[in-house]
């Protein structure tokens, strides 16, 4: 996991501003200075940790991003000890989305690639008497087995749903989710056909067999 905690406020990503300027339009945003500071801020402490940032654009990642907001002053006593302690939940703005704005767009080819890459993440924030904001970066791993990737590779959501449709009597609810459940129940519905009526047999009969040569080689990996 690549961690990096930078000293600074949390920002927000103000709308860009218009503005004639002799005779020609001309745009600015209040928030470029910081965000210049921050991105030579991140350069600065990756080259000298050595931090090795993931660089393959091919590659899915998790971003959770931590916001530690300043504790305003006119709170009273007992309630900035609850902020301090991170008791106290920072239910005022600035918002998630906002302050994510800006510190997305700041990592954005610095930190990873490109962020249509990132796939998940955290976005949490809290009071704290020390302002800063953690950024953790790592590769979504991909849990799925390779039967059940070979199974979604042959069947659809919808067509999963027919099948057990045909096999519990009752109407099922396409999931998008190929859990080991669902392939043990298909690898249970190829050792006994009969279960099958013979229209979803044409259909996927054929796609059945090669499934069941994936079960097949896969009960030979388990038992080595």
């Amino acid at each position: 996991m690549i961690r990096i905690e930078v000293p600074m406020n949390p920002q927000t990503k103000p709308s860009t501003q218009f503005g004639i300027v002799g005779g020609h339009v001309r745009t600015w945003n209040r928030s470029t200075p910081i965000k210049n500071w921050l991105v030579g801020w991140l350069k600065t402490e990756i080259k000298n940790k050595k931090i090795e940032i993931i660089t393959d654009p091919s590659v899915p990642l998790i971003v959770d991003i931590s916001y530690f907001l300043p504790i305003p002053k006119s709170a009273p006593k007992w309630k900035k000890n609850l902020m301090k302690w991170g008791i106290e939940p920072h239910v005022s703005k600035p918002d998630r989305d906002n302050l994510t704005k800006f510190h997305l767009d700041a990592g954005n080819g610095l930190l990873w690639p490109d962020d249509r890459q990132i796939i998940d993440g955290r976005l949490f924030k809290r009071y704290s008497h020390w302002p800063r904001v953690l950024y953790e970066i790592r590769i979504a791993n991909n849990d799925y087995s390779l039967v059940q990737i070979e199974a979604g590779k042959l069947f659809s959501p919808n067509e999963i749903a027919e099948i057990m449709s045909c096999v519990f009597g009752r109407n099922e609810i396409p999931v998008e989710n190929l859990s080991h459940a669902t392939c043990d129940i298909l690898e249970a519905i190829i050792q006994g056909e009969s279960i099958l009526n013979e229209k979803l047999l044409r259909e996927y009969g054929l796609r059945l067999k090669k499934l069941e040569k994936i079960f097949a080689k896969a009960r030979e990996v388990c038992e080595d």
